[in-house]
């Protein structure tokens, strides 16, 4: 009976979540909640279709995206993009165990390891290297580029006007005296 009303739970909320991917607009703010929810209670493996008695089973998460909710790893990213918990938990899911080389997750496009600058790259890495900065910016104490400076994952950098006048102007204000010393040194 466990097992029935697991499934039951599981294709409650999967179904509810697919609705609100396939059919959009007045359901689209439900959809981070819901897929951290299925990612974070694993209820994604499988489901029983509404109206039907035909379960559905998925071997990957990137089956389940694609059959299960009809769309693809960027759509629904996008559609999470301003839910930090949500990128995570999908960043999670879709990661590649150490062993498989990059690429190779169910050759689903979209699913390589996020790198550079982005947001999910930082989040990844502060999961892995700094879990204590990694809360906070899910709890949205710092945003991820602030968490990765604040951890030394990355430099602060700032805009410069291509004017000197406002440039000079700029780099008083960022610089301390010590650092402008060694500006003009590396000028001369």
């Amino acid at each position: 009976m466990i097992a029935e009303e697991s499934l039951q739970r599981a294709s409650v909320t999967v179904n509810a979540l697919a609705q609100a991917v396939r059919h959009g607009s007045t359901r689209l703010a439900s959809v981070p909640g819901l897929i951290k929810q299925v990612i974070e209670e694993d209820l994604w493996h499988e489901r029983q279709l509404p109206r039907s008695s035909i379960i559905e089973h998925y071997a990957s998460f990137a089956a389940f995206i694609a059959d299960g909710l009809g769309t693809t790893l960027p759509q629904l990213q996008d559609l999470c993009r301003r839910d930090r918990g949500a990128l995570d938990a999908i960043d999670q899911v879709t990661q590649n165990p150490p062993s498989i080389h990059r690429g190779a997750f169910n050759n689903v496009k979209g699913t390589d390891a996020p790198v550079g600058n982005s947001s999910a790259y930082a989040l990844r890495k502060l999961r892995k290297d700094r879990p204590d900065i990694h809360k906070r910016v899910l709890a949205g104490e710092l945003s991820p580029n602030a968490g990765a400076i604040e951890a030394g994952f990355r430099q602060r950098k700032h805009q410069i006007d291509h004017d000197p006048i406002k440039a000079a102007k700029q780099l008083r204000r960022y610089f301390t005296e010590t650092e402008l010393h060694e500006l003009r040194k590396a000028l001369e």
